[in-house]
């Protein structure tokens, strides 16, 4: 079971140069790196921005699969099995930080090669939203959907989305859903991120991050 995820991993990750897949000892020599990708915050997108990274990402969710794994159904949901396949290894350790950076970069490289997204990779400052994700714009009708109260989001781009992988480790066709509890996003305030970044070694910060 073990060698077919890593397998699979391998055929996610094969749009990705050979050097980034297997990365080189750690050194302290300084980068030749003359590009830098900006990631923006979804808020700071202009709308072709927006509609460009929705596009790719149901462009990613129509390919057909290449993983092999259990329950897959496109090549978006490749990217949902694998990451189920490893969460007993990639939760709760180290390199939780690190490998999910890098899952993040995979998934921005296979919307690029394979479904020409020239975009940036957008993310959530979920400061701003802090004990009110509810009213976040973010769950716009015009976007990725309305939170659906705990039942089948059916506005937006992903509106009556059907999934096959999960809840957690299980396999069921479900509707795409959501669950707000604002006294947990509470948690994801400045004065929470703050606390955890003024950590001056890895293992004290990633702790206060595992802990909320």
């Amino acid at each position: 079971m073990f060698a077919r995820i890593v397998l699979s991993l391998l055929t996610v990750v094969a749009v990705v140069k050979t050097a980034a897949v297997f990365p080189p000892q750690f050194n302290t020599r300084s980068s030749n790196c003359t590009t830098v990708e900006v990631r923006k915050e979804w808020r700071n997108l202009t709308s072709a921005e927006q509609v460009a990274y929705l596009d790719a990402e149901i462009c990613l969710m129509n390919l057909p699969a290449q993983t092999g794994l259990a329950a897959v159904t496109s090549r978006y949901s490749d990217l949902e099995a694998l990451h189920q396949n490893l969460t007993t290894i990639i939760h709760d350790v180290g390199q939780f930080l690190p490998w999910h950076r890098y899952f993040v970069h995979v998934h921005h490289e296979i919307l690029k090669t394979q479904c020409n997204y020239g975009g940036p990779v957008p993310w959530w400052d979920e400061r701003i939203d802090s004990g009110h994700f509810e009213n976040s714009t973010i769950f716009s009708p015009n976007t990725f959907g309305s939170l659906g109260a705990s039942s089948c989001v059916t506005d937006g781009y992903f509106a009556n989305t059907t999934l096959y992988i999960g809840p957690g480790t299980e396999e069921t066709e479900h509707c795409l859903s959501r669950n707000v509890n604002d006294n947990d996003s509470a948690k994801t305030s400045s004065t929470y991120v703050d606390n955890c970044n003024a950590y001056s070694n890895y293992t004290s910060m990633w702790e206060c991050v595992v802990a909320g």
